[in-house]
């Protein structure tokens, strides 16, 4: 599936001769020029006087040291005011330069680096790795060919006195960057290869290269256990569910985990509630938050994450066929709990009850935190920037909030009230998965989810609207984000 290439990095001192391309990074001042080689510090300084260059935030200009553009190419990017610099910016503007030079001429790279931007070597070594990517993966032929040319596959960073730890966090960065690539990857493969037995067999090899336990509940299992709302959604499918769960325990049994569970949904059709076909396009992305939680695994061994983390997501379609759930049906939950369907297309929360309930009986958690595609409503409220957060714990979500505004993931509180819980209740059962005045659909959504939590401390991420994006942010493309890896794993960090 993936022809996304890790790019290889090595470290140095000083420019080399055999160098073909070298970014220079640039503050939007004059004097930023003295930090250049002897051989570009009057050239440059000659571009700020004639205003060619100015250092701007994201300002790329590119010039030869001949005429005959036969040596080495110098590719300046404006950081804009020192003072200004942020992670974010970092990130906007590194990725952005990346980018800028993808035409196939240059694989091999090098980038100075000041003294004064080695304090950002953590998002830098995000910013290449995110700049690098391509989201078409399945041309064919020389057209597949030619964008596997034009990824970048090696760069070397330079700074005068690197110091290990600064060289480890470009590293880490880096490594960040290509799991939130992947994720990206799953987002947008098609769900006819990215399928319930894709996830589940990807799992299966993140789990044996990280040495993690892993425990995979197929159908057999699944009715077994009694899962109605997991397999109420599957009922349409040909494709059988199935539930992952991952255990990252470097601190032993006796700490309690950390609970993340990703929606799974591998193309939402909607089921009998027949999505509209604007609506439809896109499905493939229902699977993010499951994604996601993969994403994570890729990382805590790698990056030594003390944290006790168990990673759980159920897998199905949301198909139609003669067996598929009806409106009106109604399917007993693993907890216990019945559901009269209300509306066949909002599964996610029912896939999310079942697999919460599972995971909190295995586990005596920390904490739970799930993360799905899992309303329009959030979409429509929050637009492409913010994913909704809910949950019954302040400290929590004070915490994944500040996570996000860390890593630009940005996070918004949602209200739950009582009464949004009330209008989920049912004349003929416990709940109804819908709420049928369809009005605060994002947190009578959350509503539902959390009569599943054991009132242990929890939060909800709805990515619905940043999971696959239209307007990406500048490090981004059009396509899947990858959002809430970097988020998560800032917060296990925490």
């Amino acid at each position: 599936m993936q022809i996304q290439a890790n790019i290889q990095s090595t470290f140095k001192s000083k420019t080399d001769a055999k160098d073909t391309l070298i970014f220079f990074p640039i503050f939007q001042e004059k004097s930023s020029a003295k930090l250049l080689p002897p051989y570009l510090k009057n050239f440059v300084e000659s571009r700020f006087n004639n205003e060619e260059f100015q250092g701007k935030n994201g300002e790329i200009f590119n010039f030869y040291q001949d005429e005959l553009k036969q040596s080495t190419k110098n590719v300046l990017v404006g950081l804009g005011k020192k003072e200004k610099l942020t992670s974010k910016e970092i990130r906007n503007i590194f990725a952005t330069a990346i980018r800028s030079i993808k035409n196939g001429k240059y694989t091999n790279i090098s980038m100075v680096l000041p003294n004064e931007l080695l304090e950002f070597a953590e998002e830098i070594g995000q910013a290449v790795e995110l700049g690098n990517y391509y989201a078409a993966k399945y041309k064919s032929g020389k057209d597949r060919i030619g964008l596997h040319d034009k990824q970048i596959k090696k760069i070397i960073f330079i700074n005068e006195k690197f110091d290990k730890n600064s060289q480890e966090l470009i590293k880490r960065g880096m490594a960040i960057g290509q799991a939130v690539n992947h994720v990206r990857d799953l987002v947008n493969g098609p769900p006819n290869i990215v399928s319930v037995d894709f996830m589940a067999n990807l799992a299966k090899s993140v789990a044996v290269e990280n040495k993690y336990k892993i425990n995979i509940l197929d159908k057999p299992k699944l009715e077994k256990l009694k899962m109605g709302a997991l397999l109420g959604v599957n009922s349409g499918s040909a494709t059988g569910a199935k539930m992952v769960l991952m255990e990252h325990l470097p601190n032993g049994k006796k700490e309690k985990p950390v609970i993340i569970v990703g929606k799974g949904i591998i193309f939402d059709t909607g089921g009998y509630n027949l999505k509209p076909t604007m609506a439809m396009d896109g499905m493939n992305m229902d699977m993010a938050g499951a994604a996601t939680v993969l994403g994570v695994f890729m990382l805590l061994k790698k990056l030594n994450i003390k944290r006790n983390v168990i990673g759980v997501f159920p897998l199905t379609d949301n198909m139609v066929s003669e067996s598929a759930q009806r409106p009106t049906d109604v399917v007993t939950t693993f907890s216990g709990k019945t559901v009269e369907i209300g509306n066949t297309d909002a599964e996610g929360r029912l896939v999310l009850a079942d697999a919460m309930s599972y995971a909190l009986k295995m586990y005596d958690a920390e904490s739970i935190i799930d993360i799905a595609t899992l309303t329009g409503a959030c979409r429509a409220a929050l637009g492409e920037r913010y994913a909704g957060l809910l949950g019954n714990n302040k400290d929590l979500r004070k915490k994944l909030r500040k996570a996000g505004s860390i890593t630009d993931e940005l996070l918004w509180p949602l209200p739950l009230h009582p009464d949004h819980l009330k209008s989920m209740k049912s004349k003929i059962a416990d709940l109804n998965n819908i709420d049928m005045t369809g009005l605060a659909g994002a947190s009578t959504a959350a509503a539902f989810i959390g009569e599943f939590v054991e009132k242990k401390p929890w939060a909800h991420l709805d990515i619905a609207g940043v999971a696959s994006v239209k307007s990406p942010k500048r490090y981004d493309i059009q396509g899947g984000t990858g959002f809430g890896v970097r988020l998560l794993l800032k917060f296990l960090e925490s």
